[in-house]
């Protein structure tokens, strides 16, 4: 009988789901990044009985995640309260759950087998961490979304940004539901408090510290590869940074726009969204001090998280030199640890289809459109090989750390003008020595010196995390894009000739002389002791014939 209750009671819970949502959609919250000071709408705080008495639990943060070793990476699955089965005679519960609607609110949720009109009381202690307990007495009214033959409550527990908890901080809370004929159930437990519409995964040491959000699990390995990047920059830069990442892989951080075009926060299941206060998101980052970044969907995340180091590490730098935009996104990709090999196949396609992006187009920022978009990333990627292939990597590093107006460093460098860059790039990018230059990476020992046929090495392969239908784009909210730039103003430059790149010949004599090797001699045949074996063996032959031919001879006669 209690079980077809409770299957009774899910079917109902999933149809009523979105009633407090249609309920109150009119008074969805305005856009707005004003702290809302609203006192949170709790009742008095209840002593409660000491069996029901919440402990402080210890503090969930990025520093309690160990450092990794072999890439570990600790996944934080959605804390899902199971079903209860009474454990004394004459509890009432059937069930209860608690659903994060993040960043908004939590809902707590009970079923009890006494009907609405039996049940006397309900009361729901909550203590966040570092607080003291709050109860409220839910109101059975409007808490009731099931009222017989059993009982169904759920409780909203709004926040403000005064009382909005940090992502990942621990709760506990507790009901206290009594029936009319002295019958009751008493339930605690323990739930996180993070945006369950996404697997989150943490990883970090001292210097950088992620919390990864995704639909699938993050891949091993990744932040080895970040790492790998951020040591490399500190080296060729001489800069240092200290990085706390909260990064959304899918959906948009904070609130959602609902079908009204009004902000909203939704449950994990996607049946219930509720006004949201933007304000009350940036507060819950802000608890840890977290950086909020979104990859972009173009990009596997380890590769948009280094063109984001890079862009910061260099951002001093180009703060003063104003490279033009080809230059910044090119030196982003040159500091991704995977294989890149892709990139020199859209080159080529552009430059045999006339498809190439002008050195005036190249200094603004890249077109919308995906399949251009990845042209000009190309472009931009190859004409750093190009430049690495000609100056060497010290002068490239030179170059992009220079507090020269960048055009003036770049002539410099190349001993020319610049203007027919993209005509000599499109020359070299068919020679054997562009086939190489596209094995090649900051990482790879020993210092990268101009040469024609650089040798490639291996590289890290890293499986791309799901792909997003999502744009990149910075937010009202304050949440950090994952491809800033700096602001340039592009020179206009006069027109040069073609530049035909040349081959040097090598002078007389450069190249090592063939020795003819001698004849072979009898002697020297003789000498050999298998030689002198299969001689030996011949001669004993032949005297044996000799020996049985002048016996055959003598019994004739």
């Amino acid at each position: 009988m209690r079980r077809a209750v409770f299957v009774l009671w899910c079917a109902l819970w999933m149809g009523v789901g979105g009633v407090r949502a249609q309920s109150e959609i009119s008074d969805t919250l305005t856009p707005t990044v004003d702290v809302d000071t609203t006192p949170s709408a709790t009742a008095p705080a209840i002593s409660l009985t000491p069996s029901m008495t919440l402990t402080p639990s210890r503090t969930l943060t990025p520093s309690d995640t160990p450092s990794p070793t072999n890439d570990g990476i600790v996944t934080l699955q959605p804390s899902r309260t199971p079903t209860l089965t009474p454990t004394r005679e004459g509890d009432i519960l059937i069930y209860q759950e608690v659903e994060v609607i993040f960043p908004q609110a939590i809902r707590f949720i009970i079923a009890i087998t006494p009907p609405l009109f039996e049940i006397e009381s309900a009361r729901l202690t909550v203590m966040f961490e570092g607080r003291e307990p709050e109860t409220v007495a839910v109101d059975l009214e409007t808490a009731a979304f099931v009222g017989d033959p059993y009982s169904a409550l759920n409780y909203f527990w709004d926040f403000t940004t005064e009382t909005v908890p940090p992502v990942f901080s621990t709760l506990r809370y507790a009901w206290d539901v009594r029936a009319s004929d002295d019958r009751y159930t008493q339930v605690e437990g323990v739930h996180t408090f993070q945006d369950e519409r996404l697997i989150w995964a943490r990883v970090g040491d001292d210097a950088i510290q992620m919390a990864i959000g995704a639909s699938d699990p993050t891949p091993v390995g990744v932040f080895g590869l970040i790492r790998q990047a951020f040591d490399g920059l500190e080296r060729v830069t001489g800069e240092t940074r200290r990085y706390n990442w909260l990064i959304y892989d899918g959906i948009a951080p904070g609130c959602a726009r609902g079908d009204s075009g009004l902000p909203v926060a939704s449950n994990r299941r996607g049946d219930l969204s509720i006004p949201c206060n933007p304000a009350v998101a940036l507060q819950v980052y802000n608890g840890q001090g977290y950086d909020v970044l979104r990859r972009p969907p173009e990009l596997a995340l380890d590769d948009a998280l280094i063109e984001y180091m890079t862009r910061d590490f260099f951002a001093s730098a180009w703060s003063v030199s104003r490279p033009p935009q080809w230059f910044i996104n090119g030196m982003a990709q040159f500091f991704r640890v995977n294989q890149k090999d892709d990139q020199l196949v859209i080159g080529r396609t552009a430059a045999d289809s006339n498809a190439l992006f002008t050195l005036d187009a190249l200094r603004t920022a890249p077109p919308n459109d995906p399949e251009r978009r990845r042209v000009w990333r190309a472009q931009s990627y190859g004409i750093i090989l190009y430049l690495l292939n000609r100056i060497g990597v010290e002068s490239l590093y030179a170059l992009a750390l220079t507090d020269a107006p960048f055009e003036t460093a770049l002539e410099a460098a190349l001993g020319e003008p610049t203007d027919a860059l993209v005509i000599a790039w499109s020359g070299w990018l068919n020679t054997s020595a562009a086939d190489s230059a596209y094995g090649v990476n900051p990482y790879i020992p020993p210092t990268l010196m101009p040469s024609s046929t650089p040798t490639p090495s291996p590289t890290w392969t890293v499986t791309p995390s799901p792909t997003p239908t999502a744009t990149l784009s910075p937010t009202v909210t304050g949440y950090l894009s994952l491809t800033p730039r700096p602001t340039n103003t592009p020179s206009d430059t006069p027109d040069a000739p073609t530049l035909t790149p040349s081959v040097t010949p090598r002078s007389p004599g450069s190249l090592p002389t063939v020795t003819p090797l001698p004849p072979p001699t009898v002697a020297g045949a003789l000498a050999e002791p298998s030689v002198q074996s299969a001689v030996l063996i011949g001669l004993i032959g032949i005297l044996i014939l000799l020996v049985i031919a002048v016996w055959r001879v003598g019994n004739k006669s």
